[in-house]
């Protein structure tokens, strides 16, 4: 008898589960250094309370946003990858979409009916936020100019449409603030819909494994 794994399959649920566990169990422990903190600080705690409840939640699910877009990232790639080994070539991306749009685009249209998820404008959304991040420190506005004293700064639109789109996830600051529980939300469905979508391309590149009756 033979055993047939999906490697590919499994090791992106592999990815995005273990990713889930440990945004999980951070944000239990987080709970658990604020509570000791704030008793080993004493009177002292209000002056460091906002790093408690604040700078280090934000820094927890800012990581775990960029790990979670890297990982859906590659996995769209290996799936574009695999359909072009089949002759199925990626049209010219258009100027006005993103690259992650342009390839979604072009794998849910490989069948009949078209595949249809309600994570995929979520994950886009989602990508603003991971770009926001990683350019701009997590930040809605960026400085554009000084004139005389005064600086100039420019909202991001791109990012409000985002916070838009998952809220109330997503509270729009001097900072950008992920509600808790949100990040874990957003793993679960990318593991949802990149399973889903895996399973409409009909990719499978596993292997069949000899097991003894």
């Amino acid at each position: 008898m033979k055993l047939f794994i999906d490697c590919t399959k499994f090791e992106l649920g592999e990815l995005l589960i273990g990713l889930k566990l440990y945004a999980d169990l951070m944000e239990r422990q987080i709970k658990v250094i604020q509570a000791e903190q704030k008793e080993r600080l004493g009177k002292e705690w209000e002056t460091f309370e906002t790093v408690f409840t604040e700078a280090i939640p934000t820094n927890l699910r800012y990581s775990v946003i960029i790990t979670l877009v890297s990982n859906v990232e590659w996995s769209l790639n290996y799936a574009v990858k695999s359909l072009k080994k089949r002759g199925t070539k990626l049209p010219r991306q258009p100027r006005d979409a993103s690259e992650n749009a342009h390839k979604i685009q072009f794998l849910k249209r490989q069948g009949i009916p078209e595949f249809t998820h309600p994570f995929e404008e979520k994950f886009l959304a989602i990508v603003t936020l991971r770009n926001a991040i990683v350019h701009n420190a997590g930040k809605p506005d960026r400085l554009v100019a000084t004139v005389g004293w005064t600086d100039i700064h420019l909202f991001n639109e791109k990012l409000e449409e985002a916070g838009r789109k998952l809220q109330p996830a997503v509270v729009l600051d001097t900072n950008m603030w992920i509600e808790e529980g949100a990040v874990s939300s957003w793993i679960q469905d990318a593991h949802d819909w990149l399973s889903a979508l895996y399973d409409y391309l009909n990719l499978s590149v596993g292997v069949e494994i000899p097991v003894s009756k």
